[in-house]
């Protein structure tokens, strides 16, 4: 974030950063395209209503970092730059842009740079607690079972989702609620063929069918 503090107008309130997603929760897979993605929240020392339009604010960030190899874009929760090595992708910075409340919970910027006035917002979002909760959900051995189940279905997702493919938050809230250590019953040792195909049963069984205002059916 070097550049962004370099580069970034005068005007602007001074910010701080923080590593959140899988980045943070050591829960992140080798990318199959080797186009690492990693997730940084950036915290602006201001209130929300200094800029009413939170769009604003994303479009300061991407003219900041457009130069050189970069390119980058304003998407709806973030701004992603990606950077380039040899002429081929090498990785991916997604910056989510944040403000402060009073109460110490921070405003999401929500929005893309030609959306419409109703499709930008602030929201409401709690990123470092939501990372601490997942953390401390196992300890010792069971952590690291946890923590490799996760990255296992993260990379079955990548194999055999082309498009419409889950994203890794909700891979990791799935295993946050319904994932359970699993060890052998005579030797003890941790087997997480046993532990995923549990997961995987639970979770199945938690799918329901829901009828929205249209009656078009959805798998929740």
């Amino acid at each position: 974030m070097k550049d962004l503090h370099l580069r970034l107008d005068g005007d602007l309130p001074s910010f701080e950063t923080f590593n959140q997603g899988s980045y943070s929760l050591h829960k992140g897979v080798v990318p199959l395209d080797g186009a690492y993605d990693i997730d940084v929240g950036i915290i602006f020392d201001c209130k929300s209503n200094k800029y009413a339009d939170p769009v604003q604010l994303k479009i300061r960030v991407r003219d900041a970092l457009s130069y050189g190899n970069h390119s980058v874009v304003v998407r709806r929760s973030c701004v992603t730059g990606c950077y380039i090595r040899n002429g081929e992708p090498d990785y991916h910075v997604e910056l989510a842009i944040y403000t402060k409340c009073d109460d110490g919970a921070l405003k999401l910027a929500k929005g893309k740079e030609h959306s419409k006035p109703n499709k930008r917002a602030w929201e409401s979002f709690s990123p470092k607690k939501l990372t601490d909760l997942i953390s401390c959900k196992f300890k010792g051995d069971d952590l690291s079972q946890y923590r490799r189940c996760i990255c296992y279905i993260k990379r079955w997702r990548d194999i055999h989702f082309t498009s419409g493919a889950p994203l890794s938050i909700v891979l990791i809230v799935l295993a946050f609620h319904w994932f359970q250590p699993k060890k052998d019953f005579f030797n003890g040792n941790y087997v997480d063929h046993y532990a995923m195909l549990n997961w995987a049963e639970i979770i199945l069984r938690e799918f329901r069918m829901t009828t929205n205002s249209q009656g078009t059916s959805h798998r929740l």
